[in-house]
């Protein structure tokens, strides 16, 4: 039996993660969401797979990330083999614009950049360092970030892709904190690495 944890469960990616892993019973699923509200289909899914759970928590919240680590400690006897770290945000309305066209727009050009990095790169790191010890005590012990071509430089350049400024800095941020992490938990048998899945055709385009 694997245990696995995904972070932005309720929809795209994350959900395709989740039903495609429930899908074998001999794995144990927990989808990590920010609200029940919006997680219609996840909740059905849920009812007919005994082996997913849902756990509610606020990625960018170490206090209840903490709470979230122990209610999955109940369930796997305080291990966690393999953690995906889905969530993200595309940032403000402001992603169209290129880092010139920011001029005389100070404030709107801070908040592109922060908005962007508490999601994607800050709350991520609190996310693995809540569930940092479970991982030590899995089988497997694998952390995953999903990460984006945007965050790529040779990408960017081949692209032409000006725009995008907050969500693309905080993607090469994530591809950043991944290698730290793969550093930092090579010794103990961790391994850390940032996938890119490419372009996905979900709701959130």
């Amino acid at each position: 039996m694997v245990s696995w944890a995904i972070t932005g469960a309720t929809r795209g990616i994350g959900f395709g993660f989740v039903n495609n892993l429930s899908a074998n019973s001999e794995n144990t699923v927990f989808a990590l969401i920010r609200s029940r509200a919006t997680a219609g289909p996840l909740e059905e899914l849920a009812t007919k797979r005994k082996n997913i759970h849902v756990v509610v928590t606020d990625i960018a919240d170490p206090g209840k990330l903490a709470q979230a680590a122990a209610e999955i400690a109940k369930v796997t006897a305080g291990s966690l083999d393999v953690l995906i770290l889905n969530a993200s945000s595309p940032g403000p309305d402001t992603g169209a614009l290129s880092p010139s066209a920011f001029h005389g727009k100070e404030e709107a050009l801070v908040n592109e950049i922060n908005e962007n990095t508490k999601t994607n790169v800050t709350s991520n790191i609190f996310v693995v360092n809540a569930f940092l010890d479970l991982i030590r005590n899995g089988k497997e012990k694998k952390i995953a970030f999903i990460t984006s071509p945007s965050g790529d430089v040779e990408f960017t350049r081949i692209t032409g892709l000006s725009t995008l400024l907050g969500y693309s800095v905080s993607k090469a941020g994530v591809n950043m904190i991944a290698t730290k992490y793969a550093i930092e938990l090579a010794p103990e048998g961790i391994k850390t690495v940032s996938l890119s899945p490419g372009w996905v055709d979900t709701d959130s385009g």
